[in-house]
This record gives structure tokens, C-alpha cells and sequence, in this order.
């Protein structure tokens, strides 16, 4: 959804996935993002025939996308029925299996974000310049990723910000108050001995 104009990451993950499969056909594309733990990785944006489930979650070093992330290397798999680290995660019955992935990290410098997971039905269904473009989504992706973090901390800290402004305000209504009331005489001074107030 978006707030102020601005898309939330997991709409910005699912509108990457969904616009990936258009352009490509490519029948399982995924965006995964890493938790606040960095302890998983959750599928944020999933689109294709064959997509993978929003919201799942997994163990940071599982399958093909962990290895990604325990390497912090982008990963190629040519036949993934020989590889031991392969997730089968979509279960679509009368639909060929995948056979083939990469796995692209979105990173904001030396920081990983995510990843961008793409398999094809083929064996060996990614070229060299298949390779390259997908990484090169990756980056943009991280952009706006990065770009939809930063949206978020700074709304955080707004809402922050104003709730402690409404806390300071509440404190000099009560002690506006209690001067106001007191029936005896009170000074207010600050730490260098200035009266701050007063009442009479």
C-alpha cells in the first residue's frame, strides 16, 4: 500500500516480481529480504506460475538463497536436482518441476538486503547475459529497497518525535497546573540558578 506516495518494501517486492515475470515469463520469481534478526530470510514478493509462497520464512543459510547469503556471493545452479542445497518450496501438481536458478543479493554497499531468486522449468535455462541482467535488477531493486527503508525510519522517528512532543506537552499542562492552583508560593529555577517561573 502506499503511504504519503511512497510503496512499503514488500509492495515494492511484490510490484520487482510481478513486473520480472512479464517482462521474462520466467515461472517462479522471488524477492526475499532478510528479517530484523537476520536470522531468516522471508519471501517478500513472489510472482510466476510456479511462485513461491509470500511471507515464508526460512533459515538464513537454507537452500540455494542462503548459500547466497552465507557466501555473500550470487549463486548459479544449471540442474538443481544435483544440487544438495536446492529448497523445494513450490508443490504444484501436473506442472513441470524448476531445474534451474540464480540467486542475485540485493545489496546497499557492503550491507545485504535480500535476494532476487529466479528459476526457469530448463536445465542450464540462464546465459551469461541472463546472469547479468539479473543481477543488474538486483541492484535497482536494492535502490529502492534501501530508498522504502529509509522511508520507514524516518516515518518511525516522526511518530517518535511527536509523541514526545505530546509527553513535554502534557508535563507543562501539569505543571501550568499545579503553579496555577498552589496555594502557597512557588519558584521555578533552572540549573544556573534562573528563574524559569513563578507563581503569586
Amino acid at each position: 500500500k502506499a503511504i504519503n506516495g511512497q510503496l512499503e518494501m514488500s509492495d515494492l517486492s511484490q510490484a520487482a516480481s510481478e513486473t520480472l515475470v512479464r517482462l521474462t515469463n520466467y515461472p517462479h520469481v522471488c524477492v526475499t529480504v532478510l528479517d530484523k534478526d537476520q536470522e531468516h530470510w522471508v519471501v517478500s514478493g513472489a510472482a510466476g506460475r510456479l511462485a513461491a509462497v509470500l511471507g515464508a520464512n526460512y533459515p538464513i543459510f537454507k537452500g540455494v538463497i542462503g548459500r547466497a547469503f552465507k557466501t555473500g556471493k550470487n549463486q548459479q545452479v544449471s540442474d538443481v536436482f544435483k544440487d544438495p542445497s536446492y529448497l523445494r518450496d513450490v508443490s504444484t501438481t501436473g506442472t513441470p518441476a524448476l531445474r534451474s536458478e540464480v540467486v542475485a543479493l540485493i545489496r546497499h554497499g557492503k550491507q545485504i538486503l535480500g535476494a532476487l531468486n529466479i528459476e526457469s522449468e530448463l536445465v542450464n535455462a540462464f546465459s551469461d547475459e541472463d546472469v547479468a541482467m539479473i543481477e543488474s535488477l538486483a541492484e535497482v531493486i536494492a535502490i529502492a529497497l534501501d530508498n522504502a527503508k529509509l522511508y520507514e525510519e524516518a516515518q518511525q522517528d516522526i511518530l517518535q518525535r511527536k509523541q514526545t512532543e505530546t509527553e513535554l506537552q502534557k508535563s507543562h499542562s501539569l505543571l501550568q497546573a499545579t503553579l496555577e492552583s498552589a496555594t502557597e508560593g512557588i519558584l521555578v529555577v533552572d540549573l544556573q540558578g534562573n528563574l524559569v517561573r513563578y507563581n503569586y
